[in-house]
């Protein structure tokens, strides 16, 4: 079983109810919870959760506790590097630092059809400093 099966049980809700209520195939959903090679995209995880409890952030924390950042030193020495450092995050330190693979990041960032995956956002909310919440109800607030 997967974690996102995992937390699904424990909600105690029907995968059946949840699939309906998340516009998911019972078999995709089922592919989810108990399949570690599905992938489980941010717009699905995001539906999933809104039919559960609408915690997002519990749901990432649960899910993904597994997943660690890389810790990135900014090498930019001056004031106004450190700010920028703080606030815009160059793509190198994002990849560095979340382990998302340079050239998937670039398609994230330059092609509206390439889905991200629900790891993917709760490593960029880490990264970024800012809860998981913030950054998938920003992509998917209007599922």
């Amino acid at each position: 079983m997967t974690p996102l099966g995992k937390y699904i049980k424990q909600s105690g809700i029907a995968q059946k109810k949840i699939a309906e209520a998340a516009g998911l195939t019972p078999e995709r959903l089922n592919g989810l919870c108990n399949d570690h090679d599905d992938l489980l995209y941010g717009d699905d995880f995001y539906a999933i959760v809104k039919a559960i409890d609408n915690d997002i952030n519990k749901a990432c924390n649960e899910i993904f506790k597994s997943y660690k950042l890389k810790t990135v030193t900014n090498t930019w020495n001056s004031d106004l590097g450190r700010y920028l450092f703080k606030h815009a995050k160059p793509t190198k330190a994002i990849t560095a630092g979340t382990k998302i693979k340079s050239g998937r990041l670039s398609k994230l960032l330059n092609d509206a059809e390439k889905r991200p995956y629900a790891w993917e956002l709760y490593v960029i909310a880490l990264f970024l400093e800012k809860e998981p919440k913030e950054v998938f109800g920003f992509l998917f607030a209007a599922i």
